[in-house]
């Protein structure tokens, strides 16, 4: 039931059989990864829907790219280690992400202080792309 709400919501949206064979084509243990690129060609979809499908995935599944040039793989219970790696790789990348963000945002405050709303709340963004 919970794969069925959130396929609602996101951009990548299929059926069950397609999440199911890209699964498939994710093998078991890091020494037979397979690359972004092989996917590609494997499942004959964009690399942007490849990528978002492996995202949604996620949620529920394992699925590791050490960023090693080995590709994406399905760890085995050995391969515990490896996940540790992995999630310091990806935590690593989400503080980077907002850490781009500090020059924008100081910009920001000083605007704001002149009384003008928010975009990055909620509801605030479609006003905004609206008038432009």
């Amino acid at each position: 039931m919970r794969f069925k709400i959130w396929m609602k919501r996101i951009r990548y949206a299929c059926n069950r059989e397609d999440y199911d064979f890209l699964l498939s084509q994710i093998p078991f243990g890091y020494q037979n990864g397979v690359t972004r690129e092989e996917l590609v060609r494997r499942t004959g979809w964009k690399d942007r829907v490849v990528r978002g499908r492996i995202k949604v995935l996620r949620w529920d599944l394992a699925i590791i790219n050490l960023q090693d040039g080995r590709g994406y793989f399905r760890p085995l219970e050995e391969e515990y280690p490896l996940v540790g790696i992995w999630i310091l790789q990806e935590n690593s990348r989400a503080r980077e992400s907002i850490t781009t963000t500090n020059g924008a945002r100081k910009w920001m405050r000083r605007f704001r202080s002149r009384g003008l709303p928010n975009p990055t709340e909620v509801g605030e963004c479609q006003h905004i792309l609206s008038s432009l």
